[in-house]
């Protein structure tokens, strides 16, 4: 630790280079504080100066509350509104940042001094054709070491697990001696096919599956707690392990989770992808760099003021131009991945706040920096994610997921498109069998219907009279005119938008 504190910002950024995990680290020197971020930027830092003078933290309301700058930024929450998040390196608050990933940076009472240490530049090979056991092999190695590293500080584990692929993949490497709890959070228990289909897989990696219920109405309760947890922002509606349901995960030393892998490791987000017809898998396309996934970009929102959309797509194309500069083939599918902070990423941050060590493999630093030099076509069909777990997986990689894919063949031409269509085939079944001779015992999807978004949304039920006025004042700011007052009430709005936009009640402490 010494050697540490004593080094430079180069020197820094030459031990952040090589070292892993999802870290930041801040230091107070004589005159400035030195913030060292991860190559992705996993753990939001935010900053400020104000009248209160300067504040670095990572909730940012306490930042803001702690300098002064607590003007709430309408363009910002406007893209809060459109795309769930706030594009880098805006903030809620107009005069508070968020620090730079891969980065060691130098605060003092006025100004920061950034020295990069990584970015995710595009790799040469990105659109050839690649090794996948070579990949793959790399891909659990960077996994493994993760694992390790959090079965050293504990005694009892537990898995984050609905079953499907990723989190499978998480407990196939967690070693037989180590007590390790495959958990899943549910409404209807026993009687789920979610829930049947976790069990069967579980048992095949030798483990018995645990259910924790999750509350009715669980999505819509606590909602000013759940932004204060994460800070304004960022969709509380992802805050999934909250309130009650997290205490049935405290009792562990450490909780794995299987965050990310979709969007590093497989095709989620790519736009230069289609399905290839029922026998060809998924397709490679030409590069679609200006095709920004995920993301709102329409020039016109009827219900938002048109120079507040205007002004958030500039934002969002600066930040692409940012990123044209280092993955000028792959800049579209890396918009929301570089920093992570660019995706709706409240699951994991609501995670970091749990009396438990917490976990995230494909979400630490090597594996991120593997990420970024992956080639796209080992992406495509799951190639690299395939070689590297689904011998790792044993009888389990056969056991079809909710999503009807089976993790032994997924991706492996036709033999594994036929075991897939057979397989979605027979997934059908058993809904049949409840509609025509069993009767239905409740939803059986992974989310309940107030998970994405409800209707009517009532502020009134979630904030005081106060609070209920300083939404209405904000969207005032950010709506059309005559939009406020049908804001709540318009059935041609997108749900989840109104949902989000409670979050404009919140109030820095």
């Amino acid at each position: 630790m010494s050697r540490i504190v004593r080094e430079n910002r180069e020197g820094l950024g030459r031990a952040a280079d090589t070292s892993n995990g999802s870290f930041v680290m801040a230091m107070p020197r004589e005159g400035h504080v030195l913030l060292v971020t991860d190559a992705g930027g996993s753990i939001p830092v935010y900053y400020g100066w104000g009248p209160e003078g300067f504040a670095l933290g990572t909730l940012v309301h306490h930042v803001a509350t702690a300098s002064g700058c607590t003007t709430v930024d309408t363009v910002s929450a406007a893209d809060y509104l459109l795309n769930q998040t706030v594009c880098y390196p805006y903030s809620w608050y107009k005069d508070v940042r968020v620090a730079p990933p891969g980065s060691v940076c130098a605060f003092d009472a006025e100004k920061m001094k950034r020295h990069s240490y990584w970015r995710p530049t595009e790799s040469a090979d990105c659109y050839e054709p690649c090794d996948g056991r070579m990949w793959g092999g790399r891909l659990r190695e960077r996994v493994q070491e993760a694992i390790r590293s959090g079965l050293s500080r504990g005694a009892k584990g537990r898995v984050m697990y609905s079953g499907g692929a990723d989190s499978r993949a998480i407990l196939s490497l967690v070693p037989d001696a180590f007590e390790c709890i495959p958990t899943t959070v549910l409404e209807g228990g026993k009687g789920h096919r979610e829930y049947e289909l976790a069990r069967r897989s579980a048992s095949w990696l030798g483990r018995e599956l645990e259910w924790v219920a999750r509350p009715n109405g669980h999505y819509r309760a606590a909602i000013p707690e759940r932004i204060d947890t994460i800070g304004p922002g960022w969709d509380f509606r992802h805050t999934h392990i909250h309130g009650s349901v997290a205490e049935q995960f405290e009792d562990a030393d450490v909780v794995f989770g299987g965050y990310l892998a979709d969007t590093l490791f497989k095709t989620h987000y790519m736009s230069n992808v289609e399905e290839g017809g029922p026998l060809q898998g998924e397709q490679l396309l030409d590069p679609k760099p200006d095709v920004l996934g995920g993301v709102n970009m329409q020039s016109d929102v009827t219900a938002l003021e048109r120079e507040h959309v205007a002004a958030v797509r500039a934002r969002r194309r600066e930040h692409h131009e940012r990123l044209k500069e280092i993955r000028p083939r792959t800049a579209g599918n890396w918009h929301r991945l570089w920093p992570l902070g660019n995706l709706a990423a409240a699951q994991y941050l609501t995670c970091l706040r749990m009396d438990c060590r917490v976990v995230e493999p494909f979400l630490w630093s090597k594996t991120y920096r593997l990420a970024a030099r992956l080639p796209d076509t080992c992406r495509v069909n799951r190639k690299a994610f395939r070689h590297a777990f689904a011998g790792e997986m044993g009888g389990a990689g056969y056991v079809m997921t909710a999503s009807g894919r089976v993790p032994r063949f997924s991706g492996r031409g036709l033999i594994g498109t036929v075991a897939e269509v057979v397989a979605r085939y027979a997934r059908s079944w058993p809904a049949i069998k409840r509609k025509l001779i069993t009767g239905d015992r409740g939803p059986q999807g992974p989310w309940p219907p107030d998970h994405s978004g409800w209707h009517p949304v009532r502020p009134s039920e979630h904030f005081s009279e106060e609070g209920e006025h300083v939404l209405l004042d904000r969207l005032s700011t950010i709506l059309a005119d005559g939009q406020v007052e049908r804001f709540f009430k318009d059935d041609s709005l997108d749900d989840d938008m109104r949902v989000r936009a409670l979050a404009l009640a919140f109030d820095a402490p």
